[in-house]
């Protein structure tokens, strides 16, 4: 059973290798809406994380990129 604090600090490892890697990364929930976002990615849109988490995918990506 994974507790809380093992979650947390596996997000924490993971987003300490995803955040500076050159390309932009998001993490999304089964429905879509963002969770997560690497630094780069937060730098291309020019909005703040806490502006990401919890938008919709669809409203930041354009149709290219939602295909992928």
């Amino acid at each position: 059973m994974t507790t809380p604090h093992y979650a947390r600090a596996i997000r924490c490892r993971i987003m300490y290798l995803v955040d500076p890697l050159p390309c932009g990364w998001l993490e999304l929930d089964g429905s879509g809406l963002i969770l997560d976002a690497n630094d780069t990615f937060v730098e291309w849109t020019g909005l703040a994380a806490e502006e990401l988490v919890g938008r919709p995918a669809t409203t930041i990506l354009d149709q290219d990129a939602q295909a992928v």
